[in-house]
């Protein structure tokens, strides 16, 4: 399995498996990128988390939207922490990745220079 590295906005770093969505998912645990292979990065569409990957990605409501914007891929993070230690992580990845389809969690600073511009 192919591996990366994603740095948090609070400068913590975090290592990610490389999948397939088809792939066959286990109940545990993770924190997750919708993401397509640019040719120098990877370039994350949706941060998210869940208690059960099994169950959150056979039915993910987002992943067709995901796929139109290019998505091929999902980075994942098997976690065994609790849901507020996931979602810290996930509003982490938010805040410096800034996936266009996650609007919640994004700086406001960065809100506020788009709006100036």
């Amino acid at each position: 399995m192919e591996n990366m590295t994603v740095t948090g906005a609070s400068g913590a770093i975090y290592n990610f498996g490389i999948y397939q969505m088809s792939d066959n998912w286990n109940p545990v645990p993770v924190i997750y990128i919708f993401a397509h292979r640019m040719p120098l990065f990877w370039k994350a569409l949706y941060v998210g988390e869940s208690e059960n990957a099994k169950d959150r990605f056979c039915t993910h409501e987002r992943w067709n939207e995901a796929v139109r914007l290019g998505a091929t891929h999902v980075l994942a993070l098997v976690s065994s922490a609790n849901q507020a230690d996931r979602q810290r992580v996930e509003r982490d990845l938010i805040g410096s990745l800034c996936p266009p389809m996650n609007v919640q969690h994004q700086s406001s600073t960065l809100l506020t220079s788009l709006l100036r511009a």
